[in-house]
């Protein structure tokens, strides 16, 4: 330790520049993850490519997650788009808001053929101020014969 009077030596500069350099950036990264609103897209899978060309239908449950302790937001549209990017429906009847750490599911049936292998959807979220970005998942299930399969997909911000 540097008592009163003491400095760092010059030596040390380049190096306690770099540490500074890394905090800020961190925190810079950390505030990226906060904003008032945004579009963001979740690949679902409704149906996935099997053995022999043959495809499997799975059912999706789309879960979107509230991820700030303070401020609630609200899930404005959760637009469902198939294969070819034509607009199937919106999958909330009316907005969801979800307080701190609250959440909501949609399910996207098993036997819903509409969306194929190369669904998605498009999640508008909104807050009054300030909010820690949302999680937005699909997890898709489905099974063949005895074996049953599960995987997760996570939302891209798209703005």
């Amino acid at each position: 330790m540097l008592g009163a009077g003491h400095s760092w030596p010059r030596s040390a500069a380049p190096g306690l520049a770099a540490v500074a350099a890394c905090l800020l950036s961190a925190t810079a990264s950390g505030q990226e993850q906060i904003s008032a609103g945004q579009r963001v897209y979740l690949a679902v899978y409704s149906a996935i490519g099997f053995a022999s060309q043959e495809k499997v239908d799975v059912a999706v449950t789309l879960s979107f997650r509230n991820l700030d302790e303070r401020m609630p937001i609200t899930i404005e549209s959760a637009l469902y788009y198939d294969t070819d990017g034509r607009q199937i429906t919106d999958l909330l009847e009316a907005p969801r808001t979800l307080a701190p750490f609250g959440s909501t599911q949609v399910l996207i049936k098993q036997t819903d053929f509409s969306g194929d292998v190369g669904a998605n959807v498009v999640v508008e979220w909104s807050a009054g101020g300030p909010a820690a970005q949302p999680l937005f998942e699909a997890v898709m299930v489905g099974s063949r014969g005895t074996q049953a399969f599960a995987f997760t997909s996570r939302g891209v911000v798209l703005e």
